[in-house]
C-alpha cells in the first residue's frame, strides 16, 4: 500500500466553542440597542439639568433654593449613573467583540478542517486507483500503437496498390483536406430585348414590349483563396500517456 505522504499521524482538530458567531451577534446588538437608549437617556437628563441651572435666579428669589438645589443634584446623581452604565456596557461591547473574533477564527478553523478531511479522503481513495490507471495505460498504449501501425500500413499499401483495388480507408474517420485553388465562373445578368424585333435594348424602355434573357456578360473570381492538400493525421499521434514512474516518462 502506497505510504501517506501528506502526513504520519491523524491530526485532531480544536473543540469548536460553545458559542456561534449568530450568539455573540446576537449579543452585541443588545448591548448596542441598550447603549444608544443610555445614550438617549442621558442627553434627556443633560438638557434638564441645562435648563435647571438657567431657573436658579428665579428659584432663590422666589425662595425655593434648596428645593432647586435638591433636583440638581439628583439630576447629576442620574448622570452620573447612566455614565457608570454606559461605561459597563462599553466594557462589554469589548468582551463580545474579542469574543466574537475568536468565535469567526474558530469557525474558520473548523471550515478549514472540514475542507482538509475531504481532501485527504479523496487523495486515500484515489491512490487505490493507482493499479487500475497503471493497467488501463498499458492496455490504452497497446491500442494506440495498434492503430497507428495498422494506419501506416495502409499508407504503404495505397502506394503500391494493385491493378483493380480500392484505396483503403483509415482505422478512424478520416480528417484529410483536398487542396483549393482559385476558380472564375461566368457572370449572368438579365439583358432586356424586344418582344417584336428581337434586337437588344437599352435603357430608359417600355416594360411591356420587353423580354428579359440571361446572358452571360463577364466571370468573376469565386474563390480567391488558395489551401494546400492536407493528409489525414490521426488524433492518436497527439495522445500521451503519462507515467507515475519517474524512469519512465510516458505509457506512450
Amino acid at each position: 500500500m502506497a505510504k501517506r505522504k501528506n502526513h504520519d499521524r491523524e491530526p485532531v482538530a480544536p473543540e469548536a466553542p460553545a458559542r456561534t458567531v449568530g450568539d455573540v451577534e446576537a449579543d452585541l446588538t443588545a448591548v448596542d440597542r441598550e447603549h444608544r437608549a443610555l445614550t438617549e437617556r442621558r442627553g434627556q437628563l443633560v438638557e434638564q439639568s441645562g435648563l435647571l441651572l438657567c431657573e436658579r435666579p428665579e428659584a432663590e428669589a422666589a425662595g425655593r433654593l434648596a428645593a432647586h438645589e435638591d433636583r440638581v443634584a439628583a439630576l447629576q446623581i442620574a448622570i452620573q449613573t447612566t455614565d457608570a452604565a454606559l461605561r459597563r456596557l462599553e466594557d462589554r461591547e469589548d468582551e463580545l467583540q474579542a469574543e466574537l473574533e475568536a468565535v469567526e477564527a474558530a469557525a474558520e478553523q473548523a471550515s478549514r478542517w472540514e475542507q482538509y478531511r475531504r481532501a485527504s479522503d479523496a487523495i486515500d481513495a484515489a491512490r487505490k486507483t493507482i493499479g487500475a490507471y497503471e493497467k488501463a495505460a498499458v492496455r490504452l498504449a497497446e491500442i494506440a500503437t495498434g492503430i497507428l501501425q495498422a494506419n501506416a500500413q495502409g499508407s504503404l499499401a495505397n502506394d503500391r496498390l494493385p491493378e483493380g483495388a480500392d484505396l483503403l480507408g483509415t482505422v478512424e474517420p478520416d480528417n484529410s483536406r483536398p487542396a483549393t485553388y482559385p476558380r472564375e465562373v461566368p457572370v449572368v445578368d438579365l439583358i432586356p430585348y424586344c418582344r417584336r424585333t428581337g434586337r437588344r435594348m437599352s435603357v430608359p424602355f417600355v416594360r411591356e414590349n420587353v423580354e428579359l434573357r440571361r446572358e452571360p456578360t463577364g466571370r468573376t473570381t469565386l474563390s480567391g483563396t488558395f489551401s494546400p492538400a492536407r493528409p489525414h493525421r490521426s488524433p492518436l499521434c497527439d495522445l500521451r500517456i503519462p507515467s507515475f514512474d519517474p524512469k519512465s516518462e510516458f505509457y506512450f
